[in-house]
């Protein structure tokens, strides 16, 4: 009966030893607060103004896109609030939309 009590409180001694050892490592990631409007469609070839600010033209080789739900869709990062967008083609406007982008949201607008 000693001997068994020496064995377990060894085992316990080795087990303490082995928990106070380990190591943990903890990591943060930061949310994403901005605010963005996600264009899908027809959207090459047109021009896009957000809140009366300089024309952005979306143009094949210098708009940046990338491929979601097998469809191709630029991105843009909006300050959060009220915005006002505006999309033409051959200045005839196609979209005029004023709507409400807050932080950490995405907005879609399908470009016809």
């Amino acid at each position: 009966m000693q001997r068994f009590m020496k064995v377990c409180l060894g085992a316990l001694a080795i087990i303490f030893l082995a928990a106070c050892t380990s190591s943990y490592e903890s990591t943060t990631q930061q949310a994403d607060d901005g605010a963005y409007i996600r264009l899908s469609g027809n959207f090459m070839g047109t021009e896009l103004t957000i809140n009366d600010q300089a024309p952005i033209r979306l143009r094949e080789g210098s708009t940046r896109t990338f491929r979601l739900d097998n469809e191709r869709v630029a991105l843009f990062e909006l300050s959060p609030g009220a915005q006002r967008i505006r999309i033409t083609r051959d200045s005839e406007l196609i979209v005029n939309r004023e709507l409400y982008v807050g932080r950490g949201n995405t907005i879609a607008i399908r470009v016809p």
